[in-house]
């Protein structure tokens, strides 16, 4: 009976005890991250580069300041900037990649003024002394040889799960790779190489001594007969 009662115990026990254990270390394994220090000076580096890892210089640039971090009860929320207020997007969701593209028409519809920077033989555009917020990068002129750069969004600071903190100075590429501009063919065809740069209409030169010739003899032709009616008239 001793050994039976201590088997049920264990079994209960054991259990228990790994339940209490597993609470225990619920909070660490779901630690929120800390809060970001949202009054120290932000920087962000982007890297224009093309698919093959290129640096891309030239173009213009520009960052505006969509959204600053606000409190909302334990955590944050997005505010717009003045300049963004009329947006008629949603706060909630803002950082969603698929708002780029419509906050670039609003701030290029109202010419909404932002930081404009061109990348240097590097390809880096640097951008200095940014407060905490929400980013919108927007190529307003393409680099030579390339099509613009699609708008993206991006947050300062970020959370680096890597690092196990805010990274107040980001370095980052767009988010998708920047494509060459395409070469459109010549508008007419080059001329046949050792042959007089006529246009290409399909006509054969063989004929052309032929006609010139038919040319010569017509005009022979034409002068005899001029002289023979002279001498006609004259007898």
């Amino acid at each position: 009976m001793r050994i039976v009662t201590f088997k049920w115990k264990s079994a209960v026990l054991i259990p228990a005890l790994l339940l209490l254990l597993q609470t225990l270390c619920l909070p660490c394994a779901f630690a929120a991250p800390p809060e970001p220090d949202l009054s120290a000076a932000c920087a962000l580096n982007l890297i224009m580069q093309n698919a093959a890892g290129e640096a891309i210089s030239g173009g213009k640039l520009v960052l505006y300041h969509v959204a600053e971090w606000k409190r909302a009860g334990s955590g944050f929320v997005w505010d717009f900037t003045p300049a963004f207020q009329s947006c008629a997007l949603s706060e909630t969701g803002l950082e969603d990649n698929a708002n780029a593209e419509p906050l670039a028409r609003f701030a290029a519809e109202r010419a909404l003024p932002g930081r404009e920077v061109s990348p240097g033989d590097a390809g880096t555009a640097r951008f200095g002394g940014l407060s905490a917020g929400l980013y919108l990068a927007v190529q307003t002129e393409a680099a030579p040889g390339y099509l613009p750069m699609s708008p993206f969004l991006l947050t300062l600071p970020v959370w680096s799960e890597a690092e196990g903190r805010y990274l107040h100075a980001l370095t980052a590429t767009p988010k998708s790779a920047i494509q060459p501009e395409p070469t459109s063919p010549p508008a007419h065809p080059p001329p046949v190489s050792g042959k007089p740069g006529l246009p290409q209409t399909g006509q054969l030169w063989w004929p052309v001594p032929l006609l010139g010739l038919s040319g010569i003899l017509l005009l022979v032709g034409s002068a005899a007969l001029r002289r023979k009616a002279s001498r006609d008239e004259e007898a």
